[in-house]
């Protein structure tokens, strides 16, 4: 099995590779097509599969449901940055969700929350009748700049279905009951006491990230293995999916973004986020996306 520090850390610069060395000594790649003989052999949860350009004709989903969290590809220009966040979810969790963001964009400086910058949105939330408002103000934000207006319509589309996942899909009671899973998405309700979940969208000149973290770490991954295993085999499925239950529209968000994460620390926080690329719609549809699922 291939070591990354072996086949990768030349993609940082030496000033960086020491103090990053320790994070990345224990994980281990899958280079494909060439280790196709490899997978599913070893530590899944701590191999990164590594997709060249001659392997990308390979279906992704067979790898996430082999228990890979993290499948990448070498192709992109944003494949170091997207290696060492992966790293992250993996043996640093508690640093990743402390402020993500910065490891969404290659070099991007830390998000203070309460700074007034144009480039950021962050908007706490309760109660689903916030919904439309929040929507509202997201796509006055994006209407900043003119590159994401292109996108907006996904932009604004995956970020509602974030907003319901957190609302009707995400909270779960002392005993790990749903609470609103069998809610119909026409009826109001509010999180319980303490819980408010958090929108946030960020910018820079070539992409734009939008994400939705709730408080209570309720994401199952064998649930979301054959969610997806249901959605990729039944081709009939729509991809914008409003009734609850209904799997947070991951095939919505799967499909029309550059970059997906879902990331879950049980009983205590669930991050979803989308990554898109402001060159329009069919640039990100035409990608080849990193897909991140890591639920610990």
């Amino acid at each position: 099995m291939r070591n990354l520090i072996a086949e990768f850390t030349h993609l940082w610069p030496p000033s960086r590779q020491h103090a990053i060395s320790h994070l990345l000594k224990d994980i281990r790649v899958l280079r494909l097509p060439e280790d196709l003989n490899h997978v599913g052999l070893g530590d899944t949860s701590n191999t990164l599969v590594v997709i060249e350009p001659e392997g990308e004709s390979l279906n992704p989903m067979e790898f996430l449901l082999k228990g890979y969290e993290h499948v990448l590809y070498s192709s992109r220009k944003d494949f170091g940055a997207q290696l060492f966040a992966s790293c992250l979810m993996s043996k640093r969790p508690d640093t990743f969700t402390e402020n993500p963001i910065p490891y969404f964009f290659h070099g991007f400086s830390p998000l203070i929350e309460d700074a007034n910058r144009e480039t950021n949105f962050i908007r706490h939330f309760d109660r689903s009748e916030e919904k439309p408002f929040l929507i509202n103000e997201l796509g006055q934000f994006f209407k900043q700049d003119r590159a994401l207006r292109n996108i907006e319509d996904i932009c604004l589309q995956a970020a509602d279905e974030m907003i319901s996942n957190a609302l009707y899909n995400a909270p779960v009671g002392t005993t790990g009951e749903r609470l609103y899973q069998t809610v119909p998405r026409d009826v109001d309700v509010s999180l319980p006491r303490g819980k408010k979940a958090k929108l946030f969208s960020c910018f820079t000149s070539q992409k734009v990230v939008i994400g939705c973290e709730d408080l209570f770490g309720s994401l199952d991954r064998p649930t979301i293995l054959n969610r997806l295993v249901e959605i990729y085999a039944n081709k009939q499925v729509s991809p914008i999916m409003c009734t609850a239950g209904a799997g947070m529209g991951l095939k919505f968000m799967i499909e029309n973004c550059a970059n997906f994460y879902m990331f879950g620390e049980n009983k205590k926080r669930s991050i979803v986020a989308c990554t898109f690329l402001l060159e329009g719609r069919r640039k990100n549809i035409g990608q080849a996306n990193h897909l991140h699922i890591s639920i610990r």
